[in-house]
């Protein structure tokens, strides 16, 4: 029986044009199957791409562009290279989820939810794998009752993203002074009740708020899976 292994990579942009050029170039390079980004940047005037038909321009023009790239309202549009962004404009704002044109399943749809998060679902022969990427922006509140369903659906599910949230179950003894009611219950939910299991290291250094500063760093992207879900995970610190 011969096994595909796919290849996901993760990042939060930081909002940045040219962190999110970087990373698509470098993924292009380097076998990625499928890219998650948070925190997308907005690029106006440029031609949309999706999976349903012939590109789509942009009819954002003048101060409603300025304004909508402002509110981060538009879909990013780059040179995609060897992926695609099978999403429709304006269905998500802070996420987006490419996928490569050449993806080697049966099937796939990407189902974009609302601002913060957007689902990949994957057909493979034995189950459906559920990728979800994750953009959690307010640290002090977090919707703990709808990420409990979306992992607790039929199908394997795998939810990767930047959760802005602290707890020694990811951020080892460090975050012990940082938690907060929200961190507690993800973890008691996850870890507790949907016994799912961490791909993260603990105390993984996710981010930086300063590049190459040894004390300035959390761990506050994670990955999280269904214990059906057979994956290897591994946390690279990339400075940009």
């Amino acid at each position: 029986m011969k096994s595909h292994t796919l290849r996901v990579w993760s990042l939060n942009c930081r909002n940045s044009d040219k962190v999110q050029k970087y990373v698509l170039d470098i993924a292009n390079g380097h076998n990625v199957d499928i890219l998650l980004l948070q925190d997308i940047c907005n690029n106006t005037g440029r031609v949309i791409e999706t999976c349903n038909g012939p590109p789509n321009p942009s009819n954002a023009s003048g101060a409603q562009a300025r304004k909508d790239t402002k509110n981060n309202k538009l879909k990013p549009q780059m040179n995609l290279g060897a992926f695609c962004l099978p999403m429709n404009p304006g269905s998500s704002d802070r996420v987006a989820i490419y996928v490569r044109r050449d993806l080697a399943v049966s099937a796939y749809q990407v189902h974009p939810l609302d601002h913060w998060r957007s689902t990949l679902s994957i057909v493979t022969r034995f189950d459906t794998v559920h990728i979800h990427c994750i953009y959690n922006v307010n640290a002090t509140q977090i919707p703990i009752e709808t990420l409990r369903n979306m992992m607790s659906g039929p199908g394997q599910h795998l939810m990767v993203g930047d959760f802005n949230l602290h707890h020694t179950w990811w951020g080892g003894r460090r975050a012990r002074k940082k938690q907060n009611p929200q961190s507690r219950a993800l973890a008691d939910a996850f870890r507790d009740e949907l016994e799912l299991r961490l791909l993260t290291e603990t105390c993984a250094r996710t981010y930086e708020m300063a590049a190459h500063d040894k004390n300035r760093w959390s761990s506050i992207d994670m990955a999280f899976a269904t214990k059906g879900t057979l994956i290897l995970s591994q946390t690279d610190s990339t400075s940009y």
